[in-house]
């Protein structure tokens, strides 16, 4: 790949706060806080049908922050390395931006990643002293997974294993991990069959993403699930994530494998059908329906997850 190290700072750049908030990309956080909050609520449901004695809410805003920490230092870490090997230049829609404009120095947005990573594994100290080295092993996999997306001598994100480990981190393993962190239970009845269309809908959003950015990927050696598959079967397979999670849904509450609340899912078919139809029109990597595939994908995994969660939520005034 080729690597660019060096950018000159931009005169007209945004200062202090506004210029980490932009490369830190906050309007991304919902694909982290909705699985913990999933976690929440799948704990308060099962104290209510008795598989949960206490819940200790009060470690609730600590997961919230630990997760954040790592999620906004990831993707630091991934803008400097996709910036390093040339993935990111200046037409990529997918980055903060604030190296390939030249906002910021390269070393500067990897030491805040490894700081934000640093302070957020150091929140997490207290729910080893709490729940054990079983919260370690969570949060070690957390961290791993945060940096090697495209960190290390070959990120993940590099080699068409995205998918698959975004997908597990921003799916079972959050939710596992909020749910464990409150409970300190580690019964799964509900967590996979809850977290896996989560799952299904966070990897929608970076198949999104990499579907547009097929022909830059390629040009930079880097090999996405998009670029191995093409345009053409691309489509095709994001449209099986989308309809996927709704089936999951509705086949693991038939089997009451998930309280009848999480059918409230279904009142996001509009957005849903909306993303698909987007997708399935656009005729080419530069479509420019594509230029918002990622925010309609983004959207729909926020809804369906709140509605999920509102909905297990609320399955529980009806036992």
């Amino acid at each position: 790949m080729r690597q660019v190290e060096k950018t000159t700072p931009d005169s007209t750049a945004p200062a202090g706060l506004q210029l980490w908030l932009q490369a830190v990309r906050p309007f991304s956080f919902t694909a982290s806080t909705t699985p913990m909050l999933l976690g929440a609520a799948l704990s308060y449901h099962n104290q209510q049908i008795g598989i949960v004695d206490h819940i200790q809410w009060f470690f609730l805003p600590l997961i919230l922050a630990c997760g954040l920490l790592y999620h906004a230092g990831s993707n630091l870490i991934s803008d400097y390395f996709d910036f390093k090997y040339g993935v990111d230049t200046q037409d990529t829609r997918g980055s903060s931006g604030v190296l390939v404009q030249g906002l910021l120095q390269p070393v500067q947005v990897y030491r805040a990643g490894l700081l934000l990573l640093a302070l957020g594994t150091l929140l997490g100290i207290s729910f080893v002293i709490s729940r054990g080295m079983f919260a370690a092993v969570l949060g070690g996999i957390g961290l791993l997974g945060g940096y090697c997306y495209c960190g290390g001598p070959k990120g993940y994100k590099y080699i068409a294993l995205g998918d698959v480990f975004v997908g597990m981190l921003f799916g079972p393993l959050m939710v596992f991990g909020s749910y464990y962190c409150l409970t300190g239970n580690t019964d799964t009845m509900f967590i996979f069959p809850a977290s896996l269309p989560l799952a299904l809908l966070v990897i929608g959003i970076l198949h999104a993403n990499n579907t547009r950015d097929i022909v830059r990927d390629r040009r930079a050696n880097s090999y996405t699930v998009a670029g191995v598959m093409g345009f053409r079967i691309s489509r095709l397979y994001y449209a099986a994530l989308v309809i996927l999670a709704y089936v999951a849904v509705v086949g693991s509450a038939a089997v009451k494998l998930l309280p009848l609340g999480s059918l409230l899912v279904l009142l996001t078919l509009k957005p849903a059908f909306e993303a698909l139809r987007n997708m399935l029109a656009s005729t080419g990597p530069d479509d420019a329906r594509l230029t918002c595939a990622d925010q309609l994908s983004a959207q729909l995994h926020l809804g369906f997850g709140l509605t999920l969660i509102v909905g297990t939520v609320a399955s529980s005034f009806f036992i």
